[in-house]
């Protein structure tokens, strides 16, 4: 268990000097729990298996987050596990939740946001618009409204004070407590830019996954606008696995919000390519989408296309 504490209560350094207050390294599940019952004592075991569990599952196996909340418990002997648990289940009270004493996680995440230069701090909220679980540099280039350039220094300066978690496939992501935090910080310092750039991503999305997709048509050469989207069918075929979560909440959205003749030319690119992906679970909610709203194209060869998607 001296072990465990010591991750829950070591910040980690960062360079310059600088202290990433904001995440250690999560922990998996059956060490997350040990963490919490070394906490809790007998009060653990009494609470039982499945609450803790789900405890720490809302920590996201966070050190510093499963102090926390363990620490709140033990200091309120009269809650339950399992009803803390239903609170840290809504996502809008998670962050306020998770606070014992001077201890609170968003106080935490807030001393390594006030490190950031501005640019990184507007990077880092706008990623909270991101629908999927990870991104690239070049959709944080576009959500910042920067060079791709200035994207990569943003997210270095993010993953060097644990507000990101960066892989060896170039691609980052989110804790899902930072993420929250994120989502609060523009919330309260850009609320007026959210929709407009959800709808600049948006239609980054679909215009590079229409590019990729079009790489597999018979007649393609090559794309209609140099630099827009993937250079070459590995390129494509990688850009639209990776990113498939994202852009298709992009086209879903797209669909939701009438902007058909994007929706259809997205989907129409994607007919060749659904070839090289017969099994993904993706292709099945084509079938699904705003249907009833093709007929208003006055367009079978719209609603056949969008039906073979």
């Amino acid at each position: 268990m001296s072990k465990l504490w010591e991750a829950a209560t070591r910040p980690p350094t960062a360079p310059e000097g600088r202290v990433s207050t904001a995440t250690h390294t999560s922990i998996a599940g059956a060490l997350a729990v040990e963490l919490l019952n070394g906490i809790l004592g007998t009060r653990g075991r009494a609470d039982g298996e499945s609450a803790i569990s789900d405890l720490a599952r809302f920590c996201g196996g966070l050190p510093l987050a499963l102090r926390i909340a363990g620490n709140r418990l033990v200091s309120r002997p009269g809650w339950r596990t399992a009803d803390f648990v239903d609170r840290l289940a809504d996502e809008e009270r998670r962050l306020e939740q998770l606070k014992a004493g001077d201890l609170k996680i968003a106080t935490a995440f807030g001393m390594s946001y006030e490190q950031l230069a501005p640019s990184a701090r507007r990077v880092f909220r706008r990623l909270a618009l991101v629908p999927g679980r990870d991104f690239d540099a070049a959709l944080a280039a576009v959500l910042g409204g920067i060079p791709i350039e200035d994207a990569w220094n943003a997210l270095d300066e993010l993953v060097d004070l644990g507000l990101l978690e960066d892989s060896t496939s170039g691609r980052y992501r989110f804790h899902d407590l930072v993420r929250l935090f994120a989502r609060d910080r523009l919330r309260e310092e850009e609320s007026a830019a959210g929709h407009g750039l959800t709808e600049t991503m948006t239609a980054w999305l679909l215009e590079m996954a229409t590019a990729a997709g079009r790489w597999y048509e018979p007649a393609h050469d090559h794309p209609e606008r140099p630099g827009t989207g993937p250079s070459s069918p590995e390129e494509a075929d990688d850009w639209l696995r990776a990113n498939v979560d994202n852009w298709l909440t992009a086209l879903r959205h797209a669909a939701g919000n009438g902007r058909h003749l994007a929706v259809l030319a997205c989907a129409e690119s994607m007919d060749w390519f659904s070839d090289r992906w017969m099994h993904a679970p993706h292709w099945h909610e084509g079938n699904a989408w705003d249907i009833r709203d093709i007929p208003s194209f006055g367009d079978s060869f719209a609603a056949d296309l969008v039906c073979r998607f």
